[in-house]
């Protein structure tokens, strides 16, 4: 093979050429060096965390603290410091109204959820009322409370005017204004649903389109299954909801959603166990808390109300009174209940009306028995 001796064209040709690619590969170069220097830099960090993982780290998970003096103990690794466990924090119900539309309390009787729901309305603030058909005195301190004595005919009646109230906070809303938040909670809801028959139907409503109203639900059940609220079919309604669950409740809350271990430790070694949602809690001590008096949204007039639906169909149609005066529908029920309770007269009259209007209570009574005798 012969080889030619290039000339000098052929030179300054290659020398040009060479030159413009090796110029246009220096910043290749540059950036495959920083590259692979910092590839160095990260193993050489990375030897040396685990060298002082191994060295001191490791060994420090071997110490077991027995009062004020650490201690090896061989072929165990306890933790030197209790896993942090994340607590639920009350007042987001007060700051973040619009992550928790509607709330409602899951527990056994004599769990304490009267208690606590009155201490969320306290957080809550805002337009207050309670609609329930059976309150003891002192439950909900400074609240109107619709319904008691077991007067359905006033829940139904209630349940209406919320319904009015909403919609009237819809067209507040459309004028550019913003209505003020009004708290509603629903005690006893299995006898509300099952003696007014409009009233699944009513919650359902609310349940969905009270949110933007400024209307928010906290109802109280012993059971968490769709069919105690009333759902069937429409379990996904329950998601408006943020659940707080009490007892038993949260404890199998909390092995459902297969929490950590110190988490299901920490519950079971409280006085009354508390999950919300998927948040461990800690349920504040209320005893000897005042709470302060709260305006009820609703003002509706209970002198005549007529509801036949929330009327069992065996009822007896009393005997007109001697003005032909006929009697009210919360009349009857009130009468009714009074006959099916099993107390004395007494207690029957703190119950209804409370103590502070025990003589008031026991005149009405009397009107009633004369009326219905």
């Amino acid at each position: 093979m012969r080889f030619r001796v290039p000339n000098k064209g052929e030179v300054k040709s290659i020398l040009t050429w060479g030159s413009a690619y090796a110029a246009l590969h220096i910043p290749y170069t540059v950036l495959y060096v920083v590259r692979q220097s910092a590839r160095l830099i990260v193993f050489v960090a990375g030897s040396l965390e685990n060298i002082y993982h191994q060295s001191f780290i490791q060994p420090m998970r071997n110490l077991v603290w027995v009062g004020e003096s650490p201690l090896l103990e061989i072929g165990s690794q306890p933790k030197l410091i209790e896993e942090a466990i994340e607590l639920f924090d009350w007042n987001r119900f007060r700051s973040e109204p619009d992550t928790f539309p509607h709330i409602r309390i899951i527990a056994k009787s004599g769990m304490g959820k009267t208690t606590l729901a009155r201490y969320l309305m306290h957080l809550l603030g805002g337009k207050q009322a309670v609609v329930t058909p059976k309150a003891k005195p002192g439950d909900w301190q400074g609240i109107e409370v619709y319904g008691k004595g077991f007067n359905y005919a006033e829940c139904e009646a209630v349940l209406c005017e919320l319904k009015n109230l909403m919609y009237a906070n819809y067209q507040v809303i459309d004028q550019g204004l913003t209505p003020e938040m009004v708290n509603v909670a629903l005690d006893e809801w299995r006898l509300i649903k099952e003696n007014v028959a409009i009233a699944g139907d009513l919650v359902k409503e609310f349940i969905t389109v009270a949110r933007d109203a400024k209307i928010r639900l906290l109802a109280l059940a012993q059971g968490e299954q769709v069919s105690t609220w009333g759902l069937q079919g429409e379990s996904d309604l329950g998601e408006c909801f943020t659940d707080v669950r009490l007892g038993e409740f949260a404890l199998d809350h909390a092995k459902r959603l297969k929490l950590s271990s110190s988490v299901q430790d920490w519950l079971s070694k409280q006085k009354r166990p508390c999950m919300i949602d998927r948040y461990p809690a800690e349920v504040p001590n209320l005893q000897g808390f005042q709470f302060g008096a709260a305006v009820s949204p609703i003002k509706p007039s209970f002198s005549e109300l007529e509801t036949a639906e929330t009327l069992p169909p065996t009822v007896l149609q009393p005997a007109l009174t001697s003005e032909n005066e006929v009697p009210s529908t919360a009349e009857m029920l009130l009468y009714r209940a009074f006959r099916a309770f099993q107390g004395s007269e007494s207690d029957f009259i703190k119950q209804v009306w409370g103590a502070r209007d025990y003589k008031l209570g026991k005149a009405e009574l009397e009107a009633l028995k004369r009326k219905f005798a």
